[in-house]
């Protein structure tokens, strides 16, 4: 039973985009919610598109309201054929019919739940724009991803349709970056957008007494296998170095689910026709990702467009030198030459900025000492999650 206080605080609705945990938009809300519910100043009830998962048991183990109803992406894969896109776009239309109907169903279900803001957590899903418009309450919504330039996907009624979509429905625009924010400058009012990087529990902060000064240096790249995250390229920049220097004393390690198995395949071909496979480590999917990193020297990130890269900033907390793209929100988390090193998207750049930290140990260890001060003042503490609740405080309460 809920206590007459409970009565008195303004009830938010979070909608979800799926129920794993492990997923990176999940944990990052949830890192929200957290540092919400612990202001007791909101009623938070959450809602997931699937009817079980590790995300669904963690909210229910903090004694928060699950709600589970049925909706899912409408997005095209732009790397299918426009043949494949266009057989797809019928059966978009009609699971797109289908999610406003549940929405509607949804409103009269919650009608009475005095529901006063939707908050909507990535763009990949619309069902909390329009159970926020059946509701008739404030919406936020938060974007964490560009979509065609990071995923290769689009929303399958077109990008524009979904940004105007989007500034129809939210009183507040988050974005996980500002290079996010200005893919969508064009079609959502400036007034209503705001950046909260992503925020880190204190767990994640794991500093370190020794560095790797002259042993065999250890390169980490974490996330997803497929394109666009660039695993292929970081092999092979690693084959390139050792083809001009073929005395280092390098391991190269990958952690993350198979999410493409055609690309998944090409990375364990090259590595068996360059004779790379005492030097490439293929881990999968990996659950203790804290007791690798402590193992790691160098982690890289060579995603092609990364809207906010958690694994950038969980390698800076866990004290590795960082290697980034210069490309999309990376550039926002690595100062070059200052908290790390960016390379301009080559594999030859690439394998350049790892033998100048093999070869430069001081080096490396300043980069790591820097990006981790950086990552802590600016990525723990709860602060992005305090600019939410800034967001949340004016759209709610009018503040």
């Amino acid at each position: 039973m809920r206590s007459n206080d409970d009565y008195m605080k303004p009830k938010i609705l979070v909608v979800f985009h799926s129920a794993n945990i492990q997923s990176g938009a999940t944990r990052s809300l949830t890192d929200i919610m957290n540092h919400l519910i612990s202001t007791k100043k909101y009623d938070i009830e959450v809602v997931f598109p699937d009817c079980a998962g590790s995300a669904i048991d963690y909210y229910k183990n903090k004694n928060i309201c699950v709600h589970t109803f049925q909706y899912g992406k409408l997005m095209q894969d732009l790397t299918q054929s426009h043949l494949k896109r266009a057989i797809k776009f019928p059966f978009l239309c009609f699971r797109y019919l289908c999610m406003k109907n549940e929405a509607r169903r949804t409103a009269k279900e919650l009608k009475n739940q005095n529901i006063d803001m939707v908050y909507s957590n990535t763009s990949s899903v619309v069902f909390g724009g329009w159970l926020g418009l059946n509701l008739g309450c404030k919406q936020i919504w938060h974007i964490r991803e560009f979509r065609v330039k990071d995923h290769q996907i689009e929303f399958f009624l077109g990008e524009d349709y979904l940004k105007r979509f989007i500034n129809k429905c939210a009183d507040a625009v988050l974005f996980v970056s500002r290079s996010v924010m200005d893919d969508h400058v064009d079609l959502i009012d400036k007034n209503k957008m705001a950046v909260t990087y992503n925020s880190y529990p204190e767990s994640f902060i794991m500093p370190r007494d020794r560095f790797n000064m002259s042993r065999k240096l250890c390169v980490l790249i974490a996330g997803d296998i497929k394109p666009s995250k660039g695993q292929l390229d970081v092999v092979m920049a690693v084959e390139s170095l050792l083809s001009r220097h073929a005395n280092c004393d390098i391991e190269l390690h990958l952690a993350g689910r198979k999410s493409n198995s055609d690309y998944y395949e090409k990375i364990v071909q090259f590595t068996k026709e360059k004779q790379l496979s005492d030097r490439v480590i293929l881990h999968g999917l990996v659950n203790d990702m804290a007791s690798l990193r402590s193992q790691m020297d160098v982690g890289v990130i060579a995603s092609t467009n990364e809207a906010f890269g958690r694994t950038t900033i969980e390698g800076m907390l866990s004290m590795m030198a960082m290697i980034g793209r210069n490309s999309g929100g990376t550039t926002e988390q690595i100062k070059d030459c200052e908290t790390g090193l960016l390379y301009d998207g080559t594999v030859e750049d690439l394998a350049d900025k790892i033998f100048c930290l093999y070869k430069n140990r001081s080096d490396m260890k300043r980069y790591a000492q820097a990006g981790f001060e950086n990552s802590v003042e600016l990525h723990t503490k709860g602060r992005c999650a305090q600019i939410a609740e800034i967001a949340i405080d004016r759209v709610v309460l009018n503040q």
